[in-house]
Order: structure tokens, then C-alpha cells, then sequence
């Protein structure tokens, strides 16, 4: 008898072909299986849990709900807060400073034999008269400088897959740009003496992309694992799109 093979069929989350037996997508990683994808999901997160937050992209759902990128991030990181530590302690020092002048009346907290000497007495008894409304502006102008630097730090987002690097940047206005991991001809990492002790550092690329020909990945965590990836990535993506990198 004669083996008659079934048509191969979309997958329902990347819409590639695949064969029809095949229980996991080998263009998007997707199980495909039903009956695997549950357990697979029950074995990675518990039951009730999913294990891909994707919808599948199916003839059934509206265009407008589809996803803008089936593309599940390896690496999703920003800047890391070990990167600004004396931000953090002039923040946290102010902040203490102020609460003391809030918080401690004159009487069981004298700060005269400390200040008095270098401001002199008519500025000592200024101070000291409006020390409540100073010691709030200390602690509230320095949590509200370190929260718009904070803002500011985690407003940028590397996001590294498989065949790009998307960057975000911005808070209010957020800009979104990418590079094709086969145009990266060279990584390096650089870390410093702190950097080692918090366990980050920056990773550096050089690129033959016009609009990034040295993209920075600034004080991440984890740099190595990035450096890894990002080498084995893009080696695969000069193999898929046939790209070799010449020496100048």
C-alpha cells in the first residue's frame, strides 16, 4: 500500500508552513500540539497558567488585534539602577537631612554648635526660624530629582531577540528603533572596577548599519549572557542571510 503524506499546514501563531505531524513550530518555537502545549504549560507554570501570551493568528481574529511582533524577546533589559549610585546616596542624604530638620525640634536636636560658627548668627536664626519649610524642600526637591532620574534611566529598553535589537527610548514620547543582528560585525563588553562589584557593564557594537554604526547597550545587568547571545546570534544571522563581514 502506497504511504500518502498529508499536506503540510500554517502554523496558527507565525502563519509558515509546517508539516502536518509536527507538534512545535520550528520558525517561531510555538507548540502547536494542543495536547503537548498543555502540558507543557502545566509543567512550566502550573495549571490555569498560559505559557505564550501571543494570540494565534488566525483567520478569525480582526487585523487590527493582531500583534505587532511574534517575536518573543530573549533579553528585555535597561539601565541598570547600580549605575547611579551616588545619585542615590546625595538623594538618600538629602532626604535624611531634611526629615532631621523636619522632624526633630530645635530644643532636642541643636544643630547651633555645628552651623553657627561657619554661617554666622543672623543667617544661623534664619535658618533655624524657617527649618521646618527648608527640611521639607530638601527631602521632597530630592525625591522628586530622583524620581525624574529614575524616569529617565529605565525610559530606555533594549529588547534582543533572535534577529534584531529593538531600543526605546523616551517617557513621554516613545521612540522605537531596530538593528538586524546580521549587520553587527563586532561586540565587546567594557566593565569597570564597580562595574564587576555590581555586576554590570556596558556592551558595545559595531555596526555596518548607517544609522548606528556604534550602538552602546549601557550599564545592563548580566552583560556577559548578553555578549553570548549577541555573538552566537548574529553569527547565525550572517549564516541565514548569506552575509560575510569583511576586514578593513
Amino acid at each position: 500500500m502506497d504511504h500518502v503524506t498529508a499536506p503540510p499546514r500554517l502554523c496558527p501563531f507565525c502563519r509558515v508552513s509546517i508539516p502536518s505531524e509536527a507538534r512545535k513550530c520550528r520558525h517561531c518555537g510555538e507548540y502547536v500540539d494542543p495536547v503537548l502545549r498543555r502540558a507543557v504549560e502545566q509543567a512550566l507554570f502550573g495549571a490555569g497558567n498560559g505559557m505564550s501570551r501571543r494570540r494565534p493568528l488566525t483567520g478569525d481574529v480582526p487585523e487590527n488585534e493582531l500583534p505587532e511582533s511574534t517575536e518573543e524577546a530573549v533579553y528585555l533589559t535597561s539601565p541598570s539602577l547600580a549605575s547611579i549610585p551616588f545619585v542615590i546616596g546625595a538623594a538618600a542624604i538629602t532626604i535624611v537631612l531634611g526629615l532631621v530638620f523636619v522632624l526633630f525640634p530645635g530644643e532636642r536636636f541643636d544643630l547651633r554648635a555645628l552651623f553657627e560658627p561657619g554661617l554666622g548668627r543672623p543667617t544661623f536664626d534664619l535658618l533655624a526660624l524657617y527649618r521646618t519649610q527648608i527640611g521639607w524642600t530638601l527631602a521632597l526637591g530630592a525625591s522628586v530629582l530622583f524620581i525624574l532620574r529614575l524616569v529617565a534611566l529605565k525610559s530606555t529598553m533594549y529588547r534582543i531577540t533572535e534577529d534584531r535589537i529593538e531600543l526605546e527610548l523616551g517617557f513621554f514620547q516613545r521612540d522605537i528603533d531596530n538593528l538586524e543582528l546580521f549587520r553587527i560585525q563586532d561586540v565587546r563588553v567594557h566593565r569597570g572596577f564597580y562595574d564587576r562589584l555590581v555586576g554590570i557593564g556596558t556592551v558595545k557594537l559595531t555596526t555596518s548599519d548607517k544609522s548606528h554604526p556604534e550602538l552602546f547597550l549601557r550599564k545592563i545587568g548580566y552583560p556577559l549572557r548578553v555578549y553570548d547571545h549577541l555573538k552566537r546570534a548574529s553569527l547565525a544571522a550572517d549564516r541565514k542571510q548569506g552575509v560575510v563581514h569583511l576586514e578593513r
